[in-house]
């Protein structure tokens, strides 16, 4: 039996450049960005050290930067942040929520209880409260004069005629029937509402 050689084998799969690595062109941006850091913090560092009113020693230098009530310093600390922002809108495209999936090639993820990755289904509602039940609940009009309201709008909607003095009568009738029980017992009128 003659051993194989790699020339021989023909199973072998070889990588083209640059798919070699893991993270491809996210990779480049985050090298981009940190370099935009270091140049923005190298900004900060040498403009505050180079301010004439600082100390020509070190240490009044380091005071000067750290000192956060000198204009100069949050000017410039401000400058490099609008610098940086400027230089982070490469990353903008990924907060595209269709374009996010087809740059990343993922699917957003999240743990259940026993910690186990899984696809990210979204927070669940709050549980309503009883206030928010009992809101939920009441209506101005009950069914039948739900369905009266209704038949009368796709009346209208579909081009037909209402007679407005029929809906202004009933709502009349139901504005003044809730007044009458609010007047004689105000806790009713929650359990009729």
């Amino acid at each position: 039996a003659q051993a194989s050689t790699p020339s021989d084998n023909t199973n072998v799969v070889e990588t083209s450049k640059g798919h070699d690595k893991s993270g491809g062109y996210l990779r480049r941006m985050l090298i981009f960005d940190l370099v935009i850091f270091l140049l923005c913090v190298g900004m900060l560092v040498l403009i505050v050290a180079t301010q004439p009113h600082t100390k020509g020693d070190i240490d009044g230098k380091l005071e000067t930067l750290l000192n956060a009530d000198d204009w100069q310093v949050k000017q410039t600390f401000y400058c490099c942040q609008f610098i940086y922002g400027i230089f982070s809108i490469v990353f903008v495209p990924f907060q595209i929520p269709i374009l996010q999936a087809v740059l990343t090639h993922s699917a957003p993820t999240a743990y259940d209880k026993a910690g186990r990755t899984r696809k990210f289904k979204g927070a669940k509602p709050p549980e309503p409260t009883e206030e928010e039940k009992l809101s939920r609940s009441k209506s101005i009009l009950d069914k039948e004069q739900l369905d009266f309201f209704m038949n009368h709008l796709k009346t209208s909607l579909a081009g037909g005629t209402v007679r407005m003095e029929e809906m202004q009568a009933e709502m009349r009738n139901r504005a003044s029937s809730l007044a009458n029980v609010v007047q004689k017992d105000p806790e009713k009128v929650e359990a009729e509402v």
